[in-house]
């Protein structure tokens, strides 16, 4: 019983150690942005066109360029 009160207090403590990395790899996923062979992305932004990326590994700016 002792041990269960134990573990219920780590894991409220580790909560938010678990957002915080949850949202640091989501902001890494979309801000890596990989175009296939023969093919280019348009990047926009707010609407605008922006730029045109050729295929290969590309970086942009989380949810302000979208595809």
């Amino acid at each position: 019983m002792f041990t269960n009160l134990i573990l219920r207090t780590d894991l409220s403590e580790a909560v938010p150690n678990i957002v915080i990395f949850l949202v640091i790899s989501l902001l890494i996923f979309k801000t890596i942005l990989i175009v296939r062979e023969a093919s280019a992305a348009v990047i926009e932004r707010f609407g605008k066109f922006q730029s045109i990326r050729v295929s290969g590994l590309s970086l942009i700016i989380p949810f302000i360029l979208p595809l």
